[in-house]
């Protein structure tokens, strides 16, 4: 990912279209055109602020943009409300949002820079229906009724759980197999194998009612 930010853009609209199959997706223009903005604002960023990893150009693709697709498609609805916990470069909460254009999103990220590339990245995207709030979710308290809060990249503690329990809110985890979990007061209502990968999987979870 040397050459060009232009040529890198294009290329790697080029490869998510050939990789999409892989993860079940058919992007329309729309959706390919956002991702290419996006990941023209990344690749500058990145310069200079250490947002994510290095991966490969097919490993960005897969772990961070189709990984968020797929998980929009089979666990988010158009209208839902969803809540994504230490979404870091915006992973996978705005790419959802991308995904879904009528989705509802709320992008907790305690690092300031972060945050403020993610609110050049939403005004870039032209994005309505995006919210970002720049603290640690412990300060977060606007939660809606019926919302889904993702959680990839921060640590699922027991405190972060109880908090959700509280709220009543749905939870959807992008993890590993062998992420520890206490899910004592949640019951497992959709579990799918991220495509492409043998050990990554999306998770979803409700609070258990005396009848589940």
């Amino acid at each position: 990912m040397h050459a060009s930010p232009a040529s890198s853009v294009r290329e790697l609209c080029h490869l998510a279209l050939d990789l999409q199959s892989e993860f079940g997706l058919s992007l329309n223009r729309e959706q390919i055109s956002r991702l290419g903005v996006y990941l023209d604002v990344l690749l500058k960023w990145q310069e200079r602020v250490n947002l994510i990893s290095e991966p490969s150009p097919e490993r960005l693709l897969r772990l961070h943009f189709l990984e968020s697709f797929w998980m929009a498609e089979h666990f988010l609805e158009d209208r839902s409300i969803l809540t994504d916990l230490g979404t870091g470069a915006g992973f996978p909460g705005l790419a959802a949002r991308i995904y879904r254009p009528l989705l509802s999103v709320t992008l907790v990220e305690k690092h300031a820079k972060k945050a403020l590339f993610l609110e050049q990245l939403t005004r870039r995207l032209k994005l309505e229906g995006v919210s970002i709030f720049s603290h640690r979710w412990q300060e977060y308290e606007a939660w809606q009724t019926g919302g889904i809060v993702s959680i990839r990249a921060l640590k699922v503690s027991a405190e972060l759980l109880e908090r959700l329990a509280e709220q009543g809110q749905r939870v959807l985890l992008l993890h590993t197999e062998d992420m520890p979990l206490e899910w004592n007061k949640w019951l497992v209502i959709n579990q799918l194998q991220v495509p492409g990968s043998r050990r990554r999987v999306a998770t979803q979870l409700c609070v258990r009612t005396l009848t589940s």
